[in-house]
């Protein structure tokens, strides 16, 4: 299955499959405020609200704190940041980089050293940014925690 994100106003991201919106993204940005990226889903109703952690952390690896997750739509996430989200007691999926030195996107996502999905950038130096993201047909059951940690890394992703 293929999942389309392309880049909005204000750097919000939109996930859709076969032109049908399945999430986005937005953020409320101060400088001396940490960043909040909020996620909904095609209805408009927000499902997480993550916090940014620390700026100079953030320059390195994002790291979030989970301010509000709505459970009646996803399972209970315990924690995300760049490398992964790790959600329920012991369920964990993995971004793996592609190549070690890239000017785009391009990574592998992993559940237990097994590869379930990948994201490339598909427009480079473009205005906006569009990317393309590949989900196994026999994975979709995790199709929503990649999108949900893809829009939190890349919303304001510069």
């Amino acid at each position: 299955m293929k999942v389309e994100i392309v880049e909005g106003k204000n750097h919000s991201l939109y996930a859709y499959k076969d032109n049908e919106l399945l999430f986005y993204s937005t953020m409320d940005f101060n400088f001396w405020k940490k960043t909040k990226i909020k996620i909904f889903n095609k209805n408009d109703i927000l499902i997480l609200e993550l916090q940014r952690k620390e700026f100079f952390i953030n320059l390195i690896k994002n790291d979030f704190k989970i301010l509000f997750q709505n459970s009646g739509f996803i399972k209970n996430i315990m924690e995300i940041n760049s490398d992964l989200i790790h959600y329920e007691e012991n369920k964990k999926i993995v971004k793996n980089n592609i190549y070690f030195l890239s000017f785009g996107s391009q990574y592998s996502y992993n559940l237990n050293g097994i590869k379930i999905g990948k994201v490339n950038q598909k427009k480079f130096w473009a205005s906006r940014r569009f990317f393309l993201v590949e989900i196994n047909d026999n994975d979709l059951e995790y199709l929503e925690y990649i999108i949900i940690h893809f829009l939190a890394n890349n919303t304001n992703d510069e």
